[in-house]
Protein backbone atom coordinates (compact mmCIF):
# COMPACT_ATOMS: atom_id res chain seq x y z
CA UNK A 1 0.00 0.00 0.00
CA UNK A 2 1.24 3.66 -0.99
CA UNK A 3 1.92 5.69 2.35
CA UNK A 4 2.04 9.38 2.22
CA UNK A 5 3.14 11.95 4.51
CA UNK A 6 0.63 14.41 5.91
CA UNK A 7 3.21 17.82 6.41
CA UNK A 8 1.15 19.30 9.19
CA UNK A 9 1.73 16.67 11.72
CA UNK A 10 4.35 14.04 9.87
CA UNK A 11 1.86 11.12 10.05
CA UNK A 12 1.57 9.34 7.34
CA UNK A 13 -2.18 8.87 5.24
CA UNK A 14 -3.68 5.79 3.72
CA UNK A 15 -6.65 5.72 1.11
CA UNK A 16 -8.65 8.87 -0.07
CA UNK A 17 -7.25 11.24 2.11
CA UNK A 18 -3.60 11.17 1.03
CA UNK A 19 -4.27 12.23 -2.40
CA UNK A 20 -5.52 15.56 -1.03
CA UNK A 21 -1.97 16.41 -0.19
CA UNK A 22 0.18 18.58 -2.23
CA UNK A 23 3.06 16.71 -0.73
CA UNK A 24 3.30 13.64 -0.90
CA UNK A 25 5.61 10.92 -0.20
CA UNK A 26 6.14 7.24 -0.30
CA UNK A 27 9.41 5.25 -0.46
CA UNK A 28 11.02 6.08 -3.59
CA UNK A 29 9.65 9.61 -4.08
CA UNK A 30 8.13 13.29 -2.84
CA UNK A 31 6.12 14.92 -4.78
CA UNK A 32 5.97 19.04 -4.16
CA UNK A 33 2.87 20.58 -5.93
CA UNK A 34 3.74 24.36 -6.78
CA UNK A 35 1.26 26.60 -4.62
CA UNK A 36 -0.90 29.18 -5.90
CA UNK A 37 0.31 32.39 -7.42
CA UNK A 38 -0.54 35.62 -5.24
CA UNK A 39 -4.28 36.85 -5.75
CA UNK A 40 -4.57 39.35 -3.49
CA UNK A 41 -4.64 38.95 0.24
CA UNK A 42 -6.94 36.03 0.41
CA UNK A 43 -7.55 32.27 2.20
CA UNK A 44 -6.04 30.64 -0.67
CA UNK A 45 -3.03 33.12 -1.14
CA UNK A 46 -2.63 32.55 2.70
CA UNK A 47 -2.70 28.66 2.28
CA UNK A 48 -0.04 29.22 -0.72
CA UNK A 49 2.40 31.29 1.04
CA UNK A 50 2.33 28.77 4.42
CA UNK A 51 3.40 26.18 2.20
CA UNK A 52 5.44 27.77 0.28
CA UNK A 53 7.53 28.45 3.70
CA UNK A 54 7.23 25.00 4.79
CA UNK A 55 7.82 23.06 1.39
CA UNK A 56 9.69 25.03 -0.70
CA UNK A 57 11.55 27.81 0.59
CA UNK A 58 12.43 25.32 3.88
CA UNK A 59 13.14 21.73 3.48
CA UNK A 60 13.71 21.92 -0.79
CA UNK A 61 16.19 24.74 -0.12
CA UNK A 62 18.40 23.82 2.75
CA UNK A 63 18.62 20.30 2.01
CA UNK A 64 18.88 20.26 -2.14
CA UNK A 65 19.79 23.79 -3.53
CA UNK A 66 21.84 25.27 -0.68
CA UNK A 67 23.92 21.93 -0.42
CA UNK A 68 24.21 21.37 -4.12
CA UNK A 69 25.73 25.32 -4.39
CA UNK A 70 28.03 24.69 -1.79
CA UNK A 71 29.57 21.00 -3.39
CA UNK A 72 29.25 22.98 -7.06
CA UNK A 73 31.84 25.55 -5.28
CA UNK A 74 34.32 23.32 -4.10
CA UNK A 75 34.82 22.02 -7.67
CA UNK A 76 37.05 24.73 -8.01
CA UNK A 77 39.62 23.25 -5.42
CA UNK A 78 40.10 26.30 -3.60
CA UNK A 79 39.23 27.23 0.24
CA UNK A 80 40.31 29.83 2.82
CA UNK A 81 43.19 27.53 3.54
CA UNK A 82 44.26 26.71 -0.31
CA UNK A 83 44.23 30.42 -1.85
CA UNK A 84 44.54 30.54 -5.92
CA UNK A 85 48.06 32.40 -7.29
CA UNK A 86 46.39 34.96 -8.83
CA UNK A 87 42.29 37.09 -8.63
CA UNK A 88 40.26 36.58 -10.33
CA UNK A 89 40.90 33.21 -11.76
CA UNK A 90 38.35 31.21 -13.84
CA UNK A 91 37.62 27.36 -13.05
CA UNK A 92 38.02 24.75 -15.54
CA UNK A 93 34.40 23.92 -17.28
CA UNK A 94 32.83 20.92 -16.25
CA UNK A 95 29.49 19.38 -16.80
CA UNK A 96 27.20 17.09 -14.64
CA UNK A 97 23.90 15.47 -16.31
CA UNK A 98 24.39 17.86 -19.56
CA UNK A 99 24.68 21.13 -17.40
CA UNK A 100 27.43 22.82 -18.13
CA UNK A 101 28.79 24.90 -14.90
CA UNK A 102 31.72 28.13 -15.19
CA UNK A 103 32.65 29.35 -11.78
CA UNK A 104 35.42 31.51 -10.64
CA UNK A 105 37.17 32.73 -7.64
CA UNK A 106 38.03 35.68 -6.53
CA UNK A 107 40.50 36.22 -2.81
CA UNK A 108 39.61 39.18 -0.41
CA UNK A 109 40.54 39.86 3.09
CA UNK A 110 37.31 39.72 5.32
CA UNK A 111 36.47 42.55 6.75
CA UNK A 112 37.86 44.34 10.38
CA UNK A 113 36.22 43.80 13.59
CA UNK A 114 36.00 47.89 13.38
CA UNK A 115 33.89 47.93 16.85
CA UNK A 116 36.43 46.98 19.19
CA UNK A 117 39.39 48.10 16.85
CA UNK A 118 37.46 51.66 17.38
CA UNK A 119 37.58 50.81 20.88
CA UNK A 120 40.93 50.22 21.34
CA UNK A 121 42.40 53.09 19.32
CA UNK A 122 40.03 55.88 21.39
CA UNK A 123 41.83 54.18 24.28
CA UNK A 124 45.30 54.24 23.01
CA UNK A 125 44.79 57.87 22.44
CA UNK A 126 43.41 58.56 25.99
CA UNK A 127 46.10 56.66 27.45
CA UNK A 128 48.25 59.30 25.88
CA UNK A 129 46.76 62.48 26.89
CA UNK A 130 46.22 60.69 30.43
CA UNK A 131 50.68 59.93 30.86
CA UNK A 132 51.19 63.61 29.30
CA UNK A 133 49.16 65.15 31.80
CA UNK A 134 50.18 63.32 34.78
CA UNK A 135 53.95 63.91 33.40
CA UNK A 136 54.73 60.29 32.29
CA UNK A 137 56.92 60.73 29.18
CA UNK A 138 57.24 58.13 26.63
CA UNK A 139 59.00 57.75 23.27
CA UNK A 140 56.34 58.86 20.29
CA UNK A 141 54.89 61.85 22.23
CA UNK A 142 56.11 65.20 22.53
CA UNK A 143 54.47 68.48 23.95
CA UNK A 144 53.98 71.26 21.30
CA UNK A 145 52.37 74.66 21.80
CA UNK A 146 48.66 74.91 20.50
CA UNK A 147 48.56 78.30 19.10
CA UNK A 148 44.67 78.23 19.86
CA UNK A 149 44.96 77.95 23.68
CA UNK A 150 48.45 79.17 24.16
CA UNK A 151 49.27 76.03 25.98
CA UNK A 152 51.20 73.15 25.28
CA UNK A 153 49.85 69.32 24.86
CA UNK A 154 50.64 65.94 23.76
CA UNK A 155 51.41 65.31 20.21
CA UNK A 156 51.80 61.76 19.22
CA UNK A 157 54.23 60.42 16.29
CA UNK A 158 52.80 60.38 13.38
CA UNK A 159 54.21 56.72 12.03
CA UNK A 160 53.75 55.53 16.10
CA UNK A 161 50.08 56.51 15.95
CA UNK A 162 49.40 54.67 12.86
CA UNK A 163 51.37 51.45 13.48
CA UNK A 164 49.28 50.96 16.70
CA UNK A 165 46.06 51.72 14.58
CA UNK A 166 46.60 48.81 12.01
CA UNK A 167 47.81 46.59 14.60
CA UNK A 168 44.80 47.19 16.11
CA UNK A 169 42.27 46.88 13.06
CA UNK A 170 43.89 44.02 11.19
CA UNK A 171 43.71 41.89 14.28
CA UNK A 172 41.61 38.54 13.19
CA UNK A 173 42.00 39.64 9.30
CA UNK A 174 42.98 36.92 6.90
CA UNK A 175 42.69 36.10 2.86
CA UNK A 176 39.80 34.07 1.94
CA UNK A 177 38.27 32.86 -1.10
CA UNK A 178 34.59 33.37 -2.65
CA UNK A 179 33.51 30.99 -5.56
CA UNK A 180 31.52 32.09 -7.69
CA UNK A 181 28.92 31.45 -10.68
CA UNK A 182 30.00 32.71 -13.82
CA UNK A 183 27.82 30.78 -15.97
CA UNK A 184 24.87 27.85 -16.36
CA UNK A 185 24.55 26.11 -19.34
CA UNK A 186 21.29 23.78 -19.46
CA UNK A 187 19.53 22.10 -21.84
CA UNK A 188 16.28 23.15 -23.28
CA UNK A 189 14.31 20.80 -21.97
CA UNK A 190 15.39 21.88 -18.11
CA UNK A 191 14.05 25.56 -18.94
CA UNK A 192 10.38 24.49 -18.82
CA UNK A 193 8.58 25.70 -15.99
CA UNK A 194 7.12 22.93 -13.79
CA UNK A 195 4.35 22.36 -11.53
CA UNK A 196 5.18 19.90 -9.56
CA UNK A 197 9.05 18.93 -8.44
CA UNK A 198 9.44 15.54 -8.23
CA UNK A 199 12.38 14.44 -5.71
CA UNK A 200 13.34 11.01 -5.35
CA UNK A 201 14.25 10.26 -1.73
CA UNK A 202 17.59 8.23 -2.51
CA UNK A 203 18.71 11.49 -3.57
CA UNK A 204 17.43 13.75 -1.08
CA UNK A 205 19.37 11.66 1.49
CA UNK A 206 22.75 12.90 1.68
CA UNK A 207 22.40 14.98 -1.45
CA UNK A 208 25.36 14.79 -4.00
CA UNK A 209 25.57 17.24 -6.51
CA UNK A 210 27.92 14.74 -8.30
CA UNK A 211 25.54 11.17 -8.43
CA UNK A 212 23.54 10.82 -11.79
CA UNK A 213 20.50 12.70 -12.08
CA UNK A 214 21.40 15.30 -8.81
CA UNK A 215 22.96 17.95 -11.30
CA UNK A 216 19.39 18.11 -13.05
CA UNK A 217 16.88 17.93 -10.17
CA UNK A 218 19.30 20.96 -8.27
CA UNK A 219 18.97 23.30 -11.73
CA UNK A 220 14.52 22.02 -11.60
CA UNK A 221 14.72 22.96 -7.88
CA UNK A 222 16.84 26.20 -8.19
CA UNK A 223 14.03 27.27 -10.46
CA UNK A 224 10.92 26.13 -8.96
CA UNK A 225 11.98 28.12 -5.79
CA UNK A 226 12.67 30.65 -7.51
CA UNK A 227 9.00 30.84 -9.63
CA UNK A 228 7.47 30.08 -5.90
CA UNK A 229 9.44 32.97 -4.66
CA UNK A 230 8.32 35.43 -7.20
CA UNK A 231 5.14 34.29 -7.83
CA UNK A 232 3.47 33.19 -4.29
CA UNK A 233 5.70 34.72 -1.56
CA UNK A 234 7.23 38.23 -2.40
CA UNK A 235 3.95 39.66 -3.80
CA UNK A 236 2.24 38.64 -0.57
CA UNK A 237 4.60 39.79 2.03
CA UNK A 238 4.75 43.22 0.20
CA UNK A 239 1.91 43.86 -0.15
CA UNK A 240 1.66 42.96 4.19
CA UNK A 241 4.46 45.62 4.73
CA UNK A 242 2.54 48.29 2.60
CA UNK A 243 -0.22 47.65 5.28
CA UNK A 244 2.25 47.75 7.83
CA UNK A 245 3.68 51.02 6.66
CA UNK A 246 0.03 52.53 6.58
CA UNK A 247 -1.06 51.58 9.39
CA UNK A 248 2.38 52.72 11.07
CA UNK A 249 1.70 56.38 9.46
CA UNK A 250 -0.85 56.72 12.07
CA UNK A 251 1.06 55.76 15.00
CA UNK A 252 4.62 58.46 16.33
CA UNK A 253 7.10 58.59 13.46
CA UNK A 254 9.73 60.91 12.73
CA UNK A 255 11.97 62.25 9.53
CA UNK A 256 15.42 61.53 9.73
CA UNK A 257 17.66 63.22 7.06
CA UNK A 258 20.38 60.57 5.95
CA UNK A 259 24.26 61.61 5.59
CA UNK A 260 23.38 61.78 1.89
CA UNK A 261 20.45 64.03 2.68
CA UNK A 262 17.07 61.78 1.70
CA UNK A 263 14.69 61.95 3.96
CA UNK A 264 13.22 58.56 5.17
CA UNK A 265 10.61 57.85 7.52
CA UNK A 266 11.58 56.09 10.95
CA UNK A 267 9.16 54.23 13.50
CA UNK A 268 10.38 56.02 16.70
CA UNK A 269 9.97 52.58 18.48
CA UNK A 270 9.28 49.07 17.52
CA UNK A 271 5.87 48.56 15.37
CA UNK A 272 3.86 45.20 14.98
CA UNK A 273 1.10 44.76 12.75
CA UNK A 274 -1.34 41.65 12.57
CA UNK A 275 -3.34 40.66 10.41
CA UNK A 276 -5.72 37.64 10.45
CA UNK A 277 -6.15 35.61 7.21
CA UNK A 278 -8.37 32.83 7.07
CA UNK A 279 -7.19 30.41 9.66
CA UNK A 280 -3.33 32.09 9.40
CA UNK A 281 -2.15 34.95 11.68
CA UNK A 282 -0.01 37.13 10.23
CA UNK A 283 3.32 39.58 11.62
CA UNK A 284 5.02 42.08 10.25
CA UNK A 285 7.38 43.56 12.41
CA UNK A 286 9.29 47.41 11.58
CA UNK A 287 12.21 47.78 13.52
CA UNK A 288 14.34 50.88 13.47
CA UNK A 289 17.67 50.25 13.66
CA UNK A 290 20.44 53.04 13.86
CA UNK A 291 23.86 51.75 13.86
CA UNK A 292 27.34 53.20 13.95
CA UNK A 293 29.91 52.80 11.38
CA UNK A 294 33.26 53.09 12.85
CA UNK A 295 34.64 51.23 9.65
CA UNK A 296 34.07 54.70 7.93
CA UNK A 297 35.38 56.54 10.36
CA UNK A 298 38.12 54.77 10.65
CA UNK A 299 38.90 54.90 6.98
CA UNK A 300 37.83 58.71 6.87
CA UNK A 301 41.03 59.49 9.32
CA UNK A 302 43.60 56.73 8.23
CA UNK A 303 42.93 54.97 5.14
CA UNK A 304 45.64 53.91 3.15
CA UNK A 305 45.99 54.10 -0.39
CA UNK A 306 46.58 50.09 -2.55
CA UNK A 307 48.30 49.66 -5.44
CA UNK A 308 47.47 46.94 -7.26
CA UNK A 309 48.48 45.11 -10.34
CA UNK A 310 45.86 43.07 -12.38
CA UNK A 311 45.87 39.75 -11.29
CA UNK A 312 47.41 40.24 -7.42
CA UNK A 313 46.27 39.31 -4.56
CA UNK A 314 44.81 41.96 -2.01
CA UNK A 315 47.07 42.26 1.00
CA UNK A 316 46.20 42.60 4.89
CA UNK A 317 47.44 45.90 5.55
CA UNK A 318 49.24 45.79 8.96
CA UNK A 319 51.30 47.60 11.89
CA UNK A 320 54.54 46.41 9.79
CA UNK A 321 53.77 46.64 6.61
CA UNK A 322 51.45 50.22 6.01
CA UNK A 323 54.66 52.20 5.30
CA UNK A 324 55.94 49.89 2.76
CA UNK A 325 52.40 50.22 0.99
CA UNK A 326 52.43 54.09 1.59
CA UNK A 327 55.88 53.91 -0.39
CA UNK A 328 54.32 51.69 -3.43
CA UNK A 329 51.40 54.14 -4.21
CA UNK A 330 53.26 57.34 -3.88
CA UNK A 331 54.51 57.39 -7.49
CA UNK A 332 50.58 57.50 -8.76
CA UNK A 333 49.44 60.35 -6.31
CA UNK A 334 49.93 63.03 -8.42
CA UNK A 335 48.03 61.29 -11.12
CA UNK A 336 45.60 59.51 -9.31
CA UNK A 337 44.40 62.13 -6.89
CA UNK A 338 42.96 64.56 -9.75
CA UNK A 339 40.67 61.73 -11.15
CA UNK A 340 39.22 61.13 -7.05
CA UNK A 341 35.99 62.03 -7.00
CA UNK A 342 35.78 61.48 -3.55
CA UNK A 343 38.86 61.58 -1.62
CA UNK A 344 37.89 59.64 1.54
CA UNK A 345 37.42 56.36 -0.35
CA UNK A 346 41.06 55.96 -0.90
CA UNK A 347 43.09 58.31 1.50
CA UNK A 348 42.64 58.97 4.75
CA UNK A 349 42.71 62.85 6.36
CA UNK A 350 46.00 62.10 7.83
CA UNK A 351 47.60 60.06 4.92
CA UNK A 352 47.65 63.37 3.40
CA UNK A 353 50.28 64.72 5.15
CA UNK A 354 52.36 61.94 4.42
CA UNK A 355 52.31 62.08 0.69
CA UNK A 356 52.55 66.40 1.08
CA UNK A 357 48.91 67.21 -0.44
CA UNK A 358 47.33 68.18 2.45
CA UNK A 359 47.76 71.62 0.42
CA UNK A 360 46.25 70.72 -2.39
CA UNK A 361 42.81 72.89 -3.04
CA UNK A 362 41.11 69.79 -3.51
CA UNK A 363 41.97 68.20 -0.29
CA UNK A 364 41.05 70.88 1.70
CA UNK A 365 38.52 71.51 0.28
CA UNK A 366 37.00 67.63 1.04
CA UNK A 367 38.92 67.53 4.21
CA UNK A 368 38.59 70.83 6.17
CA UNK A 369 39.52 69.33 9.59
CA UNK A 370 43.01 68.80 8.45
CA UNK A 371 44.14 72.62 10.23
CA UNK A 372 42.84 71.42 13.35
CA UNK A 373 45.66 68.16 13.39
CA UNK A 374 48.08 70.89 13.51
CA UNK A 375 51.14 68.97 12.24
CA UNK A 376 54.45 69.27 12.85
CA UNK A 377 57.58 68.56 11.28
CA UNK A 378 59.87 67.61 13.76
CA UNK A 379 63.22 66.60 11.85
CA UNK A 380 62.11 64.36 9.66
CA UNK A 381 59.27 62.90 11.52
CA UNK A 382 55.22 64.54 11.77
CA UNK A 383 53.52 65.01 14.87
CA UNK A 384 49.72 65.20 15.02
CA UNK A 385 47.72 66.48 18.10
CA UNK A 386 46.46 63.77 20.01
CA UNK A 387 43.47 65.62 21.54
CA UNK A 388 42.27 66.29 17.38
CA UNK A 389 42.60 62.79 16.31
CA UNK A 390 40.36 61.79 19.53
CA UNK A 391 37.92 64.23 18.65
CA UNK A 392 37.53 63.30 15.09
CA UNK A 393 37.08 59.76 16.05
CA UNK A 394 33.90 60.97 18.55
CA UNK A 395 32.45 63.51 15.66
CA UNK A 396 33.02 61.16 12.88
CA UNK A 397 31.08 57.92 15.10
CA UNK A 398 28.07 60.22 15.39
CA UNK A 399 28.18 61.56 11.29
CA UNK A 400 28.20 58.20 10.03
CA UNK A 401 25.37 56.65 11.43
CA UNK A 402 23.01 54.17 9.02
CA UNK A 403 19.65 54.27 10.35
CA UNK A 404 17.82 50.84 8.85
CA UNK A 405 14.09 50.10 8.85
CA UNK A 406 14.46 45.90 9.77
CA UNK A 407 11.19 44.12 8.85
CA UNK A 408 10.34 41.04 10.05
CA UNK A 409 7.53 38.52 9.04
CA UNK A 410 6.28 35.64 11.19
CA UNK A 411 3.03 33.31 10.10
CA UNK A 412 1.13 31.05 12.22
CA UNK A 413 -1.30 28.78 11.58
CA UNK A 414 -4.68 29.27 14.08
CA UNK A 415 -5.62 26.35 16.03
Amino acid sequence: MEQQLDPKNNKYLNGDNAGKNNMALDYKTIIIAKPEVYDGITKESAVALFKADQEVQGAVKAALIDRGIQQLKERTGYTNSHLPSSSPVDAEPFSLDGITFKLFTTVRRNNPQYEPAYAKIQGFLELLDKDWRNEVRKDGVRGYLNEATGAKEPFVRWDYLLSNVYDYISQGVKLGVENKFKDVIAPNDLQQSLDRLVIPVAVMENFDIQRPGAARLWYQACHFYEDVAKKTVEPFKKELEGRAERAGELEEEEEVVTRLGFIERMPAATQEHWEQVADYLFKVQRVPSPRSEPGKALKRIFAVPEKKEKGELPVVITGENYQEMLKAFKPNVAKSLPRWKVIENYMGELVTFYYGVDTDAKVQEQFPFLPEYRVVKDDKDLFVRVRAVHARMQALEQDYSKNRLLTRHDVRPLV
